[in-house]
């Protein structure tokens, strides 16, 4: 009964993850956008976080900030008191909602010339959204990338217009494209923990997998912490991992018992999920994580690896002897 509970329930959160852990989170990339200048200087600060995925504006205190959207219009108001808000008949305020300004359909007043219609959405002087005037618009990369031969080269110079205390003003940007790394120094890592784990998962099945589901676990927190409120969190890339790690320690707590094998597959699946979301690590250049790129990289590379040698070590035996039983999976050593 406990089994079937749990396993319902890991899929049950894996399908239905909240709306918010599913919104349009930073994910690794090529482009490198940054922040050349803010005038006049004592606006406030901006900085570009994931890449090239959201740009991050913290007004000045006591000062009247308004960030203008594409056709002109007051978008955003950064008020003396801290208070920003979002004018609702701006066509920014759903354009930006998502990485490359995918909308079904605006709401009937939407209007760049009608009277703004503010909403407070925050109140510490800071707000983070996608401008896409700050990053490439295409999932596939621009013509000056392939003439360069996948040189690193500057894509375009940006500048977003800004009214601050009344006085015209403009936060200035590029954004750059940077080749993607060879993908073979992460795939030898895992080619290794997979050998050098093998033989402990065998046996111990539940331990690795255990571990390999922590150290996922950490990498997805830390994409997780380098995201702003409103990207929604890291999604999957911390869900899949931690659900991995509480099913994993289930499997571990009760490798001894008959069902205890049945834990450890949705923690396996759990980690191919995660495992599959995270293969752009191998490649891009920049990853968005509070961690060192290197970290990110070869953390990821490992829990494949050690992923891969529980799936190795998993075993099959056959009909116990004078039982008439079927087959039974003997993940590592748990009794079946």
């Amino acid at each position: 009964m406990v089994t079937r509970f749990v396993l319902v329930a890991f899929v049950v959160a894996v399908v239905f993850v909240p709306g918010p852990a599913l919104a349009d989170p930073a994910v690794p990339t090529n482009y490198r956008s940054e922040v050349e200048g803010i005038s006049p200087g004592d606006a406030g600060t901006a900085t570009i976080v994931g890449g090239d995925a959201f740009i991050d504006f913290e007004a000045a205190a006591g000062t009247e900030v308004v960030v203008l959207g594409y056709d002109g219009e007051p978008y955003l108001r950064f008020a003396p008191d801290g208070t920003v808000w979002e004018n609702q008949r701006s066509p920014a305020a759903y354009l930006n909602g998502d990485r490359y300004g995918r909308v079904g359909a605006f709401p009937g007043d939407v209007d760049p010339d009608a009277e703004p219609r503010w909403v407070p959405v925050a109140d510490e002087r800071r707000w983070a959204w996608h401008d896409h005037r700050t990053h490439w618009m295409l999932p596939t990369p621009p013509s000056i990338v392939t003439d360069r031969a996948g040189a690193p080269v500057t894509v375009f110079d940006w500048s977003i217009p800004i009214v601050v205390d009344g006085d015209e003003g403009r936060i200035d940007g590029l954004l750059r494209w940077l080749p993607s790394v060879s993908p073979l120094p992460a795939l030898a890592v895992a080619g290794f923990v997979a050998l050098a784990l093998l033989p402990a998962a065998r046996h111990h099945g539940a331990v690795v997998l255990t571990g390999a589901a922590f150290l996922a676990t950490i990498l997805g927190m830390g994409r997780y912490l380098v995201q702003p409120p409103e990207g929604g969190g890291a999604g999957l890339d911390l869900v899949a991992p931690a659900l991995a790690l509480v099913v994993a320690g289930i499997a571990l707590a009760r490798r001894r018992l008959p069902t205890g094998h049945w834990y450890l597959l949705p923690a396996l699946a759990a980690v191919a999920v995660w495992s599959l979301g995270r293969l752009p690590v191998a490649t891009a250049p920049i990853l968005p994580s509070v961690l060192p790129a290197a970290v990110d990289r070869f953390g990821t590379a490992a829990v494949w690896g050690a992923a891969m040698a529980v799936v190795a070590g998993f075993r099959v035996e056959g009909p116990r002897a004078g039982t008439g039983s079927g087959p039974t999976i003997d993940p590592g050593g748990a009794a079946a």
